[in-house]
């Protein structure tokens, strides 16, 4: 009984995809490849040419190799463990674009890098470190015969960038192509006497074609045995040449007419009719696959987020771990920004996914290392670019959000005191005394801002702006808390926390002696509130009359 059309359907899919049939030509060659990448790393490791006709089944063997030793992800390490890589030969020995072809199997940043990044240099040193980390043992180079389109100079250039690579990761070197690939390899002496020759060859009308070509039939979903005459064995070697790319090629498409036409078998009479006509069956383009094909490849080697980090420090992070700058991930991640500050307080759930693919962490992970949602207050304390570091986590390539805090102080990871990114490198020669002030006022401030009291915010921002008054800086008193010069930060601090008793008297002291330039500036600032600078003065007068009348008592 013929099957329904949707089981036919299914069926005809599975003959239409890859098939492998491990016959002893090929487990030969695979024990073979097994046993070199589980060798242990020496100064000359074993190497491989495999060579034969085109369509000899040189590239499955290697893609059945990969499978075995595919790619595995080490959270505890954030790196693509990589033991095997296959790659295809370019169409011309290009090293550029050989380096650039083994980062875009990696995953890693390539097509987004810079011009200057992707010099042969830039990219040897690149290459190198990049497949160290991931513990690569071998790799594997596929289509080596397209050497043959270059110069005799390129040629030799492009085989000393496979023996280079070998001799530099201690990784084993294989090579696949046709049989002219063995005078590409000999043309350097030292790479060919490292690299053995195993020749695949056509098949023959023998034993061994006649147990895989039963085999193959076996492998296909039909529901009858099929009986074939040697005869018709002979057929098929003479229609396919004995090539294993065409062998597979009939038998699959004398399976999908058994199943369209219900016979169910392969017959010596189907045989005897058949047409090379090796479009007749051919895939139809997959929706999934397209997808696929569009879905970036996560990246070789990722770095964990840590409490407090800031989108863009984390991307700077992930970005040093693969190699490349900050504007070549983005690139590569096709997030349409060449600077990750752009996404701290905002990324869409587009990038979001991106980089949480890139980095195999979830989307509402990224979207955690971004600022929450602020009031006016918050965010107008909140600098857009950094102004303060630590020196110890900076070292590390650690940014936080709390650094951006205007409130801020001591980093909260480590404990030391935060200095500011340009100017001064440290506070070491100012007095202890203001530094504590100003630690107080910081406390002081991220209090007000928190507590959402316009009252204790009013006041903090006003002993700002007379602290900076004094110190003759023109500015917002906002921008003084976040700005790059340490001296007048501390002032302002410090004096938010002298505010909070007799703020009055404390501004008067404060403004006794100044110069006149400074009294300008303060009228500048104070100038929709000339009635406590009035106060203000009025005490700095009374006081300077009550010392003076101390110091008449004291000399008679």
């Amino acid at each position: 009984m013929r099957a329904g059309k949707t089981e036919e359907d299914g069926r005809i899919t599975l003959i239409q995809s890859d098939i492998w049939i491990g016959f002893p030509r090929a487990e030969q060659v695979l024990d073979r490849l097994q046993c070199m990448i589980e060798a242990p790393r020496q100064t000359r490791m074993p190497g491989l040419l495999v060579h034969g006709a085109s369509g000899i089944g040189k590239t499955m063997i290697a893609r059945n190799l990969s499978r075995r030793y595919a790619p595995e992800y080490d959270p505890a390490s954030g790196i693509t463990r990589t033991p095997l890589l296959l790659l295809q030969a370019p169409p011309a020995p290009d090293e550029r674009r050989f380096y650039l072809h083994i980062l875009a199997t990696v995953g890693a940043p390539a097509t987004a890098l810079s011009a200057r990044a992707q010099n042969v240099a830039s990219l040897e040193v690149r290459v190198v470190a990049l497949l160290r980390d991931l513990g690569l043992r071998m790799i594997m180079i596929d289509e080596v015969h397209n050497l043959l389109a270059g110069t005799h100079r390129e040629q030799r250039r492009f085989l000393n960038v496979l023996r280079y690579l070998s001799n530099e990761l201690e990784v084993s070197l294989v090579c696949l192509g046709v049989s002219e690939a063995v005078d590409a390899i000999r043309g350097d002496i030292q790479l060919a006497r490292r690299l053995d020759e195993h020749h695949l060859p056509n098949w023959r009308d023998d034993a061994e074609f006649s147990d895989m070509i039963q085999t193959l039939i076996a492998a296909m979903p039909l529901e009858k045995k099929s009986n074939l005459k040697v005869k018709s064995l002979k057929q098929i070697l003479a229609l396919t040449g004995g090539v294993t790319s065409r062998i597979f090629a009939l038998i699959k498409d004398l399976s999908i007419d058994a199943i369209v036409t219900g016979d169910e078998c392969i017959t010596d009479d189907a045989i005897a009719k058949w047409t090379p006509v090796w479009s007749r069956h051919a895939n139809p383009p997959s929706a999934a696959r397209e997808v696929r094909g569009v879905k970036p490849h996560p990246l070789p080697k990722t770095v964990a987020p840590l409490p407090d980090e800031l989108l863009s420090g984390w991307l700077s992070r992930l970005a040093a771990a693969n190699y490349c700058d900050d504007a070549e991930l983005l690139a590569h991640l096709r997030i349409d920004t060449a600077h990750g500050t752009a996404l701290n307080f905002n990324v869409d759930a587009a990038a979001a996914a991106k980089i949480a693919n890139a980095a195999r962490i979830d989307p509402d992970v990224v979207r955690s290392l971004t600022f929450p949602a602020m009031t006016t207050r918050e965010a107008s304390l909140t600098a857009q670019i950094p102004f303060q570091h630590c020196l110890q986590c900076s070292r590390e390539g650690l940014s936080l959000k709390h650094w951006r805090r205007a409130w801020a102080f001591d980093c909260q990871v480590c404990g030391t005191r935060l200095v500011p990114t340009l100017g001064k490198a440290s506070g070491e020669q100012m007095p202890e005394k203001l530094i504590n002030r100003a630690r107080n006022g910081a406390a002081r401030l991220e209090y007000a801002a928190r507590l959402r009291s316009s009252k204790q915010f009013r006041r903090a921002m006003r002993a700002v702006t007379f602290a900076i008054s004094l110190k003759a800086f023109r500015g917002d008193p906002l921008y003084a808390l976040q700005g790059h010069r340490l001296e007048v930060r501390l002032f302002g601090l410090a004096a938010i926390d002298a505010a909070q008793s007799r703020p009055l008297v404390k501004a008067a002291i404060s403004s006794s002696g100044i110069d006149d330039y400074a009294r300008v500036a303060l009228l500048r600032a104070f100038d929709k509130e000339p009635r406590l600078l009035a106060a203000v003065v009025y005490i700095a007068r009374q006081r300077a009359k009550s010392i003076g009348a101390m110091a008449v008592e004291s000399h008679n």
